[in-house]
Order: C-alpha cells, then structure tokens, then sequence
C-alpha cells in the first residue's frame, strides 16, 4: 500500500478540517473512513493513504488535488460560479454542471440530406428518395489545455502524466 510521509501532509489535512469547520470525527464521517482511523492519522500512527487523499478530493471538491497531494498552490480551486461548481466531462469536453450549449473539442458529424434521382436507387419506389452523406463541421477549440492527468488505481498508487511539450 502506498502512503504518504510527512508531517505536512497531516498539516494540510488537518487545515482543510479547519477550513470546513469540523471536528476530526465529523470529518471522517464526511468523507467516509472510520473516526478511528482519522485519530491514527492525526496522532501519527499511520501516514495519510491515498485512498484517504481520494477521499478528500471527492468529498470536497473545491479542494485543490496539486495542493493537496503536493502542497503546490492554494488551498481552494478557483472555479467560478463557486459553490456550484462546473464539473467537465473530460471525454467529451460537455460541461455538466450548468445548463445551456455544449463545447466541443473535436469535429462533429453531422447527417446531410442530398437528393437522389429515383434511377439511382434500384427497388426504390418514393419520386424524392435521399441518401444521407456524412460531413464534418469544424467546432470552435476550448482554450484550455491539459496540464496534467493523475490516475488513481485500486492498490492505492497513483501515477501522474504530463503532455509532451513541442
């Protein structure tokens, strides 16, 4: 099991405790460990997990995962329209946290019908018969760009990738 050492990732911890204004038990109970694992992580017996770190971040999202897991930046996010947070869909780059257009990132196909005569399609027996033709429309390109992507796996590793700069 991987975990992670130091003092200081106690400290952050305990700040976001402060932060949300709850008690080491009622934290535990937030994000989902049990209130005697909190105190082993707060007396330090047992170093923070990152099964404990996923935790957090998922339970408080406005938390920062750099801060975190690295102590790089600031505490909070700077997300705006805060405390409804906009939350992308990094497949499909749809955000789903707000109601209204979607954004995509790559090209769209889209059905156009064109007309065909009837001697074109044999057994037809409709005078305005039309194939459909694929075509892609180009989309306008979201100005954001990954910076990084960390992945989480079920043995409590992570690994984090960076894009290739040129």
């Amino acid at each position: 099991m991987f975990y992670y050492k130091g003092n200081a990732m106690k400290e952050r911890v305990i700040q976001v405790m402060n932060t949300k204004g709850l008690s080491s038990s009622k934290f535990a109970e937030e994000i989902g460990i049990q209130r005697a694992a909190m105190s082993h992580i707060l007396n330090e017996r047992n170093k923070v997990s990152a099964d404990v770190l996923t935790k957090i971040l998922t339970r408080f999202q406005d938390i920062s995962p750099e801060w975190l897991l690295l102590g790089i930046g600031q505490m909070q996010r700077n997300i705006s329209n805060h405390p409804q947070m906009k939350q992308t869909d990094m497949f499909t780059n749809v955000t789903s946290g707000k109601p209204g257009t979607p954004k995509e990132s790559m090209p769209r196909k889209e059905p156009v019908p064109e007309p065909v005569s009837k001697e074109t399609v044999p057994g037809d027996l409709s005078p305005t018969a039309t194939v459909i033709k694929d075509t892609f429309v180009s989309m306008e390109t979201p100005s954001k760009k990954i910076s990084q992507i960390m992945i989480f796996f079920s043995d409590h590793t992570y690994e984090v990738f960076h894009p290739e700069k040129g």
